[in-house]
């Protein structure tokens, strides 16, 4: 039997991860079946077992995925040492700019499954955790510079403003899976005027 080239397995496993994409968006997490990426995928039940041992484990491959795409362009920012209020702007918009674009709007879906499936899954939650965490360390990074330029209350736990901020951002994908008319560009508005210190008006004068 002739051996898959590198190239090919590479495919096939994209292949799987779209389709697998696919139907937890249209059918649910939890109502699709392995059955069902087989034939989206249109490869064998053996062929998508060799790549991946169950629904948990392409559900990692998104979640792994997501958060290296995030971690990756904060961590080439922060090397820049960007002004704070620059860069959470930017993580604000990076975040919420997709939303009204159908892949953007099923991603958001598929995110909130994920949170889902997360709960009752430990092995899941786990994993998740630890992904959760590199996105935390690298925002708590550039805070706690932040800090010591006096840009940030210096008495805030860096992780902690980190934690806050990431929590209300991944939490839009829960908002906006319920209700597909969210104002996203008011909670993005709202969103940096807390974070930038011009919620408070009195404190402000």
């Amino acid at each position: 039997m002739p051996k898959i080239s590198e190239e090919k397995k590479k495919a096939r496993r994209e292949e799987i991860i779209s389709s697998a994409f696919r139907c937890f968006a249209t059918k649910g997490f939890a109502e699709t079946t392995m059955r069902d990426i087989f034939n989206a995928s249109g490869l064998s039940s053996g062929a998508v077992y060799s790549y991946f041992e169950n629904k948990e484990a392409i559900v990692y491959e998104l979640c792994a995925r997501r958060t290296e795409d995030y971690v990756e362009h904060l961590e080439r920012r922060t090397k820049e040492d960007v002004e704070i209020g620059t860069l959470l702007s930017e993580i604000i918009e990076s975040y919420t700019r997709g939303f009204g674009e159908e892949m953007f709007d099923q991603k958001s879906k598929v995110n909130a499954q994920m949170w889902s499936a997360g709960i009752m899954r430990k092995e899941l939650r786990e994993a998740g955790n630890v992904l959760f965490e590199r996105y935390v360390q690298a925002l708590s990074d550039p805070i706690s510079r932040a800090q010591d330029r006096k840009e940030i209350d210096p008495d805030l736990a860096p992780k902690m403003v980190a934690e806050v901020m990431i929590t209300m951002i991944f939490g839009l994908d829960l908002r906006r899976a319920s209700q597909e008319d969210f104002d996203v560009k008011a909670f993005a508005k709202v969103t940096r005027s807390l974070f930038l210190g011009q919620f408070n008006l009195k404190d402000n004068k």
